[in-house]
């Protein structure tokens, strides 16, 4: 059985007409956790969607305001033994779901995520933008590795190989090693592989898989003026970056770089989110110091 968990911030009834399109569409034994940051009763009177008669449940829970806190509830609340996590502006077929799931079984200790390709809302063709996203994998099952790369590296014009941002899969035992640590991070972001960084605390046993052939839409939401311009990208969402480093950077050289450039460049707001990750997380940071020897921080020195 495939859990389907989605989450949902005030993305817009198109986007769950559409992925409940898509999900009906899968030929496979599945279920489907909605998590909602609306309040239960608010979000069935606000979209009018009927979540009864599509040939497979779907759960409905509400009230749930963060997407690490998102991912956490549906998983729990699931009971498939392969997760699939999505946000209800992605976009695929069965094709693109049965690569990842067949590299999933061919790997099942492993996060497997698709490579991204950013498509323009309501059509699901690459048009418009240029997406830039991170890659990363395990050498030899051990040492860890960052790479960064851009389209020019790639055979199609628009793909995002995300680690796992906006959808990616796991079986179930894999989330059982991540919730040990704390599950995903319960903080708000609308910069969704800025929140994975929480997903290296499952990397420290797991690897994670990009497969480029299993490519997934996003729906393209990211630059001023454009239509379906996210509001998140426009707010003040630095805890969620705060909190990742912290968190991950345990090298004191580079946790000294990366620290004075984000005062340099966002000043008071930076250093009062650092304050609340630390206070927050300093349990979570003591747990994973033993481990930070397999992480290769250098890939923040690469990029800037």
């Amino acid at each position: 059985m495939l859990s389907i968990i989605i989450q949902e911030h005030s993305e817009g009834r198109p986007f769950i007409i559409r992925m409940l399109e898509q999900i009906e569409a899968l030929d496979l034994d599945k279920e489907v956790q909605m998590v909602t940051s609306l309040p239960y009763d608010r979000f069935l009177s606000s979209y009018n969607i009927n979540l009864r008669d599509r040939g497979f449940p779907i759960y409905l829970t509400g009230n749930v305001q963060s997407c690490g806190s998102a991912r956490n509830v549906g998983s729990k609340l699931s009971t498939g033994d392969t997760l699939l996590y999505l946000d209800c502006h992605t976009c695929f077929n069965n094709d693109s779901i049965a690569v990842l799931l067949q590299t999933l079984d061919r790997n099942k200790d492993s996060i497997v995520a698709p490579a991204i390709e950013v498509v323009d809302f309501p059509s699901c063709k690459p048009e418009g933008g240029i997406g830039y996203g991170v890659a990363f994998r395990f050498i030899n099952n051990d040492s860890f590795q960052w790479t960064w790369l851009s389209p020019d590296h790639l055979d199609r014009p628009y793909p995002v190989p995300f680690v796992c941002g906006c959808a990616f899969s796991m079986k179930r035992s894999t989330y059982n090693v991540l919730a040990r640590y704390g599950g995903f991070l319960d903080v708000h972001t609308g910069l969704s592989w800025e929140e994975e960084k929480s997903m290296r605390l499952a990397r420290l046993g797991h690897p994670t898989l990009i497969e480029p052939r299993a490519i997934v839409g996003h729906y393209f939401k990211g630059y001023s003026k454009h239509k379906q311009w996210d509001s998140h990208s426009v707010k003040d969402n630095l805890l969620s970056k705060a909190a990742g480093f912290y968190i991950n950077v345990f090298n004191p050289e580079l946790y000294t770089y990366i620290d004075s450039m984000l005062k340099r460049t966002t000043g008071a707001a930076y250093e009062r989110d650092m304050k609340r990750a630390a206070e927050a997380y300093s349990w979570l940071r003591r747990k994973l110091e033993p481990f930070a020897n397999r992480i290769d921080e250098n890939w923040y020195l690469r990029r800037v």
